[in-house]
């Protein structure tokens, strides 16, 4: 697996950690027969766009300071 390991450190290096997460997932499922080539770079693709979009909405509500959680009858309607 010299070869995973060699695209794993490029993933690293190009900071797509969202295709990283999941290569393990995607190689099995392609050497399986049940992914082609395009396939294959679709969904390593989407993987790495989810994880952006879930880190960028992190980020978001993070910098949002919203606090602690609050219910409809906790909340000061004044």
């Amino acid at each position: 697996m010299e070869i995973k390991h060699h695209l794993e450190q490029n993933l690293r290096h190009l900071h797509l950690s969202g295709m990283t997460e999941n290569l393990d997932l995607r190689i099995s499922q392609a050497t399986e027969g049940r992914l082609g080539y395009v396939e294959f770079l679709s969904l390593v693709i989407q993987d790495e766009m989810e994880s952006r979009n879930h880190n960028r909405f992190q980020k978001i509500l993070k910098a949002a300071s919203f606090g602690n959680e609050r219910t409809f009858e906790e909340f000061d309607f004044r």
